[in-house]
């Protein structure tokens, strides 16, 4: 599996967005939020699988280091 945060928007508009790392895993997400009357939260993380190119697969044994 890999993943990554999605890029952000050019006009966010009253959108904050910030991102959020967990330590132990190394797992990071994007948060977005806003009020407009209410709360509006969203979690945003991208991922895949598909079949690996053998000679460029690097096999993680721990989380990196921040």
């Amino acid at each position: 599996m890999a993943a990554r945060i999605p890029d952000v928007p050019a006009i966010t508009g009253d959108t904050e967005i910030s991102v959020v790392s967990d330590v132990c895993s190394g797992l990071t997400i994007q948060v977005r939020d806003r009020y407009d009357g209410r709360l509006e939260v969203s979690y945003m993380l991208m991922y895949g699988f598909a079949a690996g190119n053998k000679p460029m697969i690097e096999r993680i044994v721990r989380p990196a280091t921040l």
